[in-house]
This record gives C-alpha cells, structure tokens and sequence, in this order.
C-alpha cells in the first residue's frame, strides 16, 4: 500500500493549537479535520502567528524575520528527507496583511510543490499604510496559489485583479463537523424541560438565543446593538440565552442590564453538546454579526435546524481584507432566517439604532408565525446537509489537492 500524501497545513491568524478559543481556531482545526477525512497525512508546519493588529512595524518585522528562520529550517528538513516523507502540497487559511504568510510561499518553491490557501483576502487600500509589507507579502501568496478556496463572497472583489488566468479559483461553503437531524416534538419537548430546569429558564417563553465570545471590539458592538434590539421589543413572551464570556463579560452585562434588565439570562461558557441543545429548543437565533466573516456559531445553529435574524453588512468598512460580512452565504433570507440590512457607509450612532430596530421587528413577525419558524427550521436543515457538512467539504478540498499535485508532480502519483 503506498505511503498517504503528505500535505502540510498552516494558520498564519491563529494556530488550531492556539490556546484561546474562536471562530478562526476553530475554522483552522476544521480545515486540519477536513484534510484527515481525505486520507492525507497532514502536518502542522508550526505554530507562528503571523498576525499584528496594532499597525507596529517593529514587531512585523521581527514576525518576518522569525518566519523567514521557520521556513529556513523547513525546507532543510523536508529536502534532507526520504522521498516517501517530503509533503506534497501546502494548504494555508485564512491569509490578509495584518497575518501574511511567511512560510508557505518559501517553503512550496524551495520544493517545486503546489501552494494552496483558503480564506485569502486582498485589500488594496493597504499597500501603504501601516501593514504595507504584510499586504505585498499577502499579494504574492496570493499570486502564488494554484487554488484558492473562497468561504466568504465579500474577498472576491479583492481578489479577482489580481489572479491569473491558470489559477482556480473555488467556492468552498463554510462548513462544520456536525449532523444532526430534526428533534420529533417528544425529544424536544423533554430537552427543553431539562434544560430549563438546569438553567432556571420559563417554559412559557420563546427562547431567543445568542452564542458568541464577550470581547471589546466588534463582538461588544454586536453585543450592544442586540441589547438595545432587547429593549425595543414589544412583546413580553421571551427570554433571551446568552452563552459565552471574555474579558468584556462585564461591560456586555451592563448593556443588557440598562436595556433589558428581566429578561436576559447569562449562562457563561458552555460545552458543545450543551449548545448543541440548546440550539435545538430555542426558538430564534439572534446575533447582529458586525463584521464577522460568517460566524460559526450561526452556522451550527442552522445545522440544528434554529432561524436566524442577523445582520448583513456591506460597505467601506469591510475593505479590511480581514473578511466581513460573509452572513449572507449562509442564511438565506426568508428561507431560513432573516438578514437585516446594515452599512458600514452610516454614522454609527444612527446604524446602531435602525439595526436594533429591524432586528427587533425580525424577531417579532417570526414569534408570530410558528407556521413559519417551523418551515425555516426544515429549510436550514436541509440547507445544512446540502451545502456545509464536513464531509462535503473535505471531497472538494481533496480533490483540488490531488488535482494540482497530479498537475505538478505526475510522475509520483500511483
């Protein structure tokens, strides 16, 4: 039986290994998962983060520099080893100028082997700023690339001037490692009631749930616009879960304190599993989503069948190139949940305000229809199991991976 392909795996951003949990950990550990489920041997090429946000050109310098010893030391030990024991292929995620790769396009033309990347975002606005070297560092991994897997629709304006013409460039839906399938009304029912004993919750309410990490930048902004969507809300039949924490816990409590004081209930950090059902008895996922790429937590909601109102942001702030606004490819609006327009071109006083108004009327007309959140419950299911499942994903990474070794290296492949 001949030796599995090796292909190595790097998160500039953040390392699966990174000690903090998020959205982009838990992306990268995926990504590492997805690699397995396609029987490649895949290697972590190290655990360097790459990322500075502050705009510190000093310490993007020393990040360079220690990048440029890391893949020194890489090529000298993959070009030293057998050749049934050097990688393949190199796989990077999630790739901007504030995390730039310095070890993948290194170490890929040292050994003639394909360098591909997910999640890459181009923001041209940056060639010379503060991240200037981080961006052209960004751009050439970019140009680099065989295959670039797109998981948010908002980077391809930023990509596409810049790609060649033998570059692929390939649509990979978010995705996680989860299936579940619709709870029957008994198994539901008996969920809730344990969970409402455990956590003190009123059965007679809609529960409206909330997932997301408590931290002082564009989470806490969400934060505060949901609090206030609390507050405008004119029915009295619901109690609001919020599941997460962060050094911002406190300032997020006393956002929904001076809003909604009765009825939020805190209920901190929790396991998956506990998540996982709480997501199959509430009745509404809600999360403005500042910014964010497309939210993991919105995505398991959706494989467990719970609507989601959310927000859809577009405009001059998502230039970044860190990649916002990305909610939009995977709810779809009036199918399984419902997107409110935002814009980042508004003063954000005022968008604040509108935002939590519309969430508010969202919410409000699906508690009134249960006709509705029931066929937006079927809808997110089947859309889940259609479009992001794990093992989805992994056959068209898989065979984009084989497709370009093959390409660049036929004569190995048995």
């Amino acid at each position: 039986m001949p030796p599995a392909v090796k292909v190595i795996f790097y998160a500039p951003l953040k390392s699966p290994h990174h000690p903090h949990p998020s959205g982009d950990r838990q992306i990268a550990r995926l990504f590492f998962e997805a690699l397995r489920a396609c029987d490649f041997e895949v290697e972590l090429a190290d655990e360097l983060r790459a990322w500075e946000g502050r705009g510190d050109v000093a310490r993007q310098t020393e990040i360079k520099m220690q990048g440029q010893r890391i893949a020194a030391r890489l090529i000298d030990a993959y070009q030293n080893a057998p050749a049934d024991q050097r990688p393949r292929a190199w796989l990077t995620y999630h790739l901007y100028h504030k995390a730039p790769d310095w070890l993948g396009p290194a170490v890929s033309d040292a050994l003639g082997i394909p360098y591909l990347l997910a999640e890459a975002s181009v923001a041209d606005k940056q060639a010379n700023g503060a991240w200037c070297e981080g961006y052209a560092q960004g751009l050439a991994a970019v140009r680099q690339a065989a295959v670039i897997f797109n998981l948010n629709s908002n980077d391809l304006a930023g990509l596409r001037p810049h790609l060649r013409t033998s570059q692929r460039l390939i649509e990979l839906k978010p995705f996680v490692n989860h299936l579940t399938a619709p709870p029957t009304q008994k198994s539901q029912a008996a969920l809730r009631t344990d969970l409402a004993a455990r956590f003190r919750l009123d059965t007679n309410c809609h529960w409206l749930l909330c997932v997301a990490m408590m931290r002082d930048d564009v989470k806490l902004d969400s934060y505060r616009i949901l609090a206030d969507a609390a507050a405008r809300l004119q029915r009295r039949d619901w109690q609001l879960l919020v599941v997460g924490d962060g050094a911002a816990r406190q300032q997020v409590v006393d956002c929904f304190t001076a809003a909604a004081p009765t009825r939020v209930k805190f209920l901190g950090r929790l396991d998956g599993d506990v998540i996982y059902q709480l997501m199959r008895t509430a009745d509404v996922f809600v999360w403005p989503a500042k910014n964010e790429a497309f939210g993991m937590a919105v995505l398991e909601a959706m494989s467990c069948g719970l609507p989601v109102v959310a927000g859809r942001w577009h405009g001059k702030g998502n230039d970044d190139g860190g990649g916002g606004g990305g909610i939009a490819d995977i709810v779809r609006d009036g199918i399984t949940g419902k997107l409110v327009e935002s814009s980042n071109d508004e003063l954000a006083e005022n968008l604040a305000k509108k935002l939590a108004q519309e969430m508010a009327n969202a919410v409000e007309t699906l508690l009134e229809s249960p006709a509705t959140l029931a066929q937006m419950s079927s809808a997110s299911i089947a859309a889940f199991n259609q479009s992001h499942r794990l093992d989805s994903a992994a056959k068209i990474i898989g065979a984009e991976i084989n497709h370009v070794i093959t390409q660049t290296m036929p004569q190995t492949i048995t």
